[in-house]
C-alpha cells in the first residue's frame, strides 16, 4: 500500500504524514477488513473503474484534467461529511471544514481499502495530475489533504479511547 500511495509524492512531507495517518487509522481498527464502503453519491467515476480493475492503475484514465477532477473530489468529500461538517457549495474551494468533533462520524468512519484509502488514492491522482500539468501542488489540494488527515486522526483517536466503565449499583 505505501509504495502505491507514495510513488511520485515521496518528496512531499505532508503526503508522507497522510500515509502515516492512514496506517494509524487502520491500526486503530486492528487492520480489520470491513466490508463497508464510502458513500457513492457524487463519487468520481475514476474510483469504481479503478476498483473494477483491481486497483492496478496508478492513474486511471477516467481522472481527466486536474481542475475537473479536483472539483469532483471536493464535492464527493463534502457529500460524505456528517451534517455538522458539510460546507455550502460556494465554500468548497476554501475547504474550511470544522476542526472540532461535534457529533458522530457516520459514513466517514470507514477504514479499509473501500474506505478512506479510496480518498487517499483520489488525492494521489489529483496530485500527480497537478504536478504533471503545472509542476506544483495547489493550496486546494493541500487543504483537502490536511482535512483528510485531521479526520483520520480524529476517527483513530475516537476508536482508541477505552470504553468507559458503567457504574454498578451499590449492593
Amino acid at each position: 500500500m505505501k509504495e502505491y500511495l507514495s510513488n511520485d509524492l515521496e518528496s512531499y512531507p505532508e503526503w508522507l504524514d497522510a500515509i502515516e495517518s492512514l496506517v494509524s487509522l487502520e491500526a486503530a481498527f486492528k487492520f480489520t477488513d470491513f466490508k463497508k464502503i464510502l458513500p457513492t453519491t457524487k463519487r468520481p467515476v475514476a474510483v469504481p473503474v479503478w476498483v473494477k480493475n483491481a486497483r492496478k492503475e496508478p492513474l486511471p484514465k477516467k481522472v481527466g484534467d486536474s481542475v475537473t477532477f479536483s472539483n469532483e473530489v471536493l464535492i464527493w468529500w463534502n457529500t460524505m461529511q456528517p451534517e455538522w461538517r458539510v460546507l455550502e457549495q460556494g465554500a468548497l474551494d476554501k475547504g474550511d471544514w470544522v476542526k472540532e468533533v461535534k457529533g458522530p462520524w457516520g459514513k466517514l468512519k470507514c477504514p479499509g481499502i473501500n474506505g478512506l484509502y479510496s480518498m487517499m488514492a483520489c488525492l494521489r491522482w489529483w496530485a500527480v495530475k497537478e504536478i504533471s500539468e503545472g509542476g506544483k501542488l495547489s493550496e486546494k489540494w493541500k487543504g483537502l489533504l490536511g482535512d483528510l488527515v485531521w479526520v483520520m486522526d480524529s476517527i483513530a483517536a475516537d476508536e482508541e479511547q477505552p470504553p468507559t466503565k458503567k457504574s454498578r449499583p451499590s449492593a
